[in-house]
């Protein structure tokens, strides 16, 4: 929740500020009625501006400068920020930047940049990306954290018009037996494509004998299915062959190669899919 701070008085006496500014009390009550009308918890952005900026105290640190978001122990790498933008924070940890002129695109760069392997975050949603073309949405990452292992870093990310806010937490994460979480082998881009298509089209509920009629392509990121990450993979018909690049299928096959998921984009729901 937002909290709007307010300035305490001085210190000196009511008579010594009644007669040096003759106007305070008219100017307290006014200071009071605007406070109580933007106290109030407000859901639209343009209140949420308001808020953040018109109706900050000026006790509050000004030109906020963020590198990396903290929490406890772990640190990731904040988002990088325009000159004309402004950034607050708030408790719990929560960081509000003020004056973006396409947040929506800089929160899509912004994932682009966590999901990417040297990060390691992943998009928490199993479904297609949200749209940063819109004016408002939102999306999570999370990561495994490296403090402690039953533990994950989450990001959650929303952007308004020319607003964006990023709250960040830790989070209980899915393990083994007594929260222990196995090393694994990890796949790269190229040994996905590679194994995909190897498979027989029948396992990933595709007709042919074959996938030489199919192109694999992998996408951006990693997505979270059933709390782990996955690499993100998308099957196209090969022009050459079929006469046309029509999509056949979203597919998620986890990082140690060993679980594949198919995505019904009908309903965003998750299959599971027999590797054999």
């Amino acid at each position: 929740m937002w909290i709007l701070k307010k300035n305490n008085p001085t210190d000196s006496s009511a008579d010594e500020r009644e007669a040096a500014q003759p106007a305070y009390k008219a100017a307290a009550a006014s200071q009071f009625i605007n406070v109580r009308k933007n106290i109030a918890i407000v859901l639209c952005a343009a209140a949420l501006f308001c808020l953040l900026t018109g109706c900050q105290s000026k006790g509050e640190e000004e030109g906020l400068i963020v590198e990396t978001y903290a929490i406890e122990s772990e640190s990731v790498p904040a988002m990088q920020v325009e000159d004309n933008v402004e950034v607050s924070m708030t408790d719990p940890v929560t960081y509000a930047y003020i004056g973006w002129e396409n947040a929506g695109e800089s929160v899509s760069q912004y994932v682009e940049s966590m999901t990417a392997e040297e990060n390691g975050f992943s998009v928490a949603k199993a479904k297609e990306a949200p749209d940063y073309t819109k004016e408002k949405g939102d999306v999570k990452l999370t990561k495994q954290a490296v403090s402690d292992e039953n533990k994950r870093i989450a990001l959650e990310l929303s952007w308004y018009p020319g607003i964006c806010t990023v709250a960040v937490s830790l989070e209980d994460a899915a393990g083994g037996a007594n929260g222990e979480v196995a090393e694994q082998e990890t796949l790269t881009q190229t040994e996905a494509v590679e194994m995909i298509q190897g498979l027989r089209p029948a396992v990933l509920e595709l007709s042919g004998d074959s996938m030489d009629a199919y192109n694999v392509y992998v996408r951006n990121g990693l997505v979270d299915v059933n709390q782990e990450a996955c690499i993100w993979l998308e099957i196209y018909t090969d022009a050459t062959r079929a006469g046309t690049n029509a999509h056949m299928g979203t597919y998620y096959l986890s990082r140690d190669g060993k679980r594949l998921y198919s995505l019904n984009h009908a309903d965003d729901s998750i299959k599971k899919l027999e590797l054999s």
